[in-house]
């Protein structure tokens, strides 16, 4: 299975993925105002790295190697971020400047030192999840058939 399909794979995921986690969380906070904050972000980016990682098992029976695993969520985690400034952009545009000013506040060494940061939680969360999807169907497919 070529990147190029892993990459499809997690950009369709991912999408699904946050549609329904704000579906979810609209009901969430309509219904019990509870509201799921940065954790769909996280969940958003975890949830098609798992997909990924037991599709390509599933599709070619073969493991991931490592050094795969780290490019494959790096650019995993590039996607995640450009649909992010997507819907940043979007906000942005409609909510009009309050939606920035909350922003100022930060300045920018702060919001470059967040971006930083969240960048390699995100890689490193696409990574283990990756992994734990591959080694999954692995097992999976290993098992004795009864």
């Amino acid at each position: 299975m070529s990147n190029a399909a892993l990459y499809l794979r997690y950009l369709v995921a991912c999408v699904i993925t946050m549609f329904a986690l704000m579906v979810i969380n609209g009901l969430l906070v309509a219904f019990t105002d509870f509201d799921l904050g940065s954790a769909s972000g996280v969940i958003s980016a975890i949830l098609p790295a798992l997909d990924a990682g037991q599709t390509y098992v599933r599709r070619t029976g073969q493991p991931l190697d490592k050094g795969r695993m780290w490019r494959l969520s790096s650019v995993f985690t590039l996607i995640n971020l450009g649909i992010g400034v997507v819907i940043f952009a979007a906000f942005a545009i409609f909510a009009g400047a309050g939606f920035l000013a909350s922003f100022a506040n930060i300045g920018l060494p702060g919001l470059v030192i967040i971006l930083i940061v969240v960048f390699a939680l995100y890689v490193l969360a696409s990574r283990i999840f990756l992994g734990l999807g591959a080694r999954t169907a692995l097992k999976h497919l290993n098992q004795p058939k009864t």
